[in-house]
């Protein structure tokens, strides 16, 4: 079983939130973890916003530490490359579940290895909806998240 993690699950394992110990939970029981390869950046820019946000969710040193831990991590994930086809099925998915670009291109990819049978882990409620819509499964982390919001 794979287990997608979308950017916002994996910024989970870095900031000190409610729902920090769920996501590092999925991820160590996790068989295995892909993610586009779009969520590299999408989690150095997240990273980078805590950091700058008054008051900071991450010091400098904090921020340091995560991304390195962040690139160590990186290195057992399967990060499915943003080909020009993928691209191409982000702009359908798009339109068909009303989802923003970066997250059609997450749910793209995430749609690309669903038969391999998948669950997504995520915090964003646009692709939890889609996630839904599409059957799916979605991790306890998506419940805890959409429990307190």
């Amino acid at each position: 079983m794979i287990t997608y993690f979308d950017s916002s699950a994996l910024l989970k394992l870095f900031l000190n939130e409610p729902d920090a110990q769920v996501a590092l939970d999925i991820w160590n029981e996790a068989e295995q973890i892909a993610t586009s390869s779009i969520s590299y950046l999408e989690v150095h820019a997240g990273l980078a916003r805590a950091m700058r946000e008054n008051p900071p969710r991450l010091s400098k040193t904090g921020y340091d530490d995560a991304k390195n831990q962040f690139g160590q991590l990186w290195l057992e994930v399967v990060s499915i490359a943003a080909t020009a086809n993928l691209i191409e099925q982000a702009a359908n998915v798009a339109e068909e579940y009303a989802l923003r670009a970066y997250d059609a291109l997450q749910f793209a990819t995430l749609l690309s290895v669903a038969d391999d049978g998948a669950v997504l882990a995520t915090t964003d409620q646009d692709l939890e909806r889609a996630a839904q819509a599409a059957g799916i499964p979605l991790t306890q982390l998506s419940s805890t998240e959409t429990e307190t919001s």
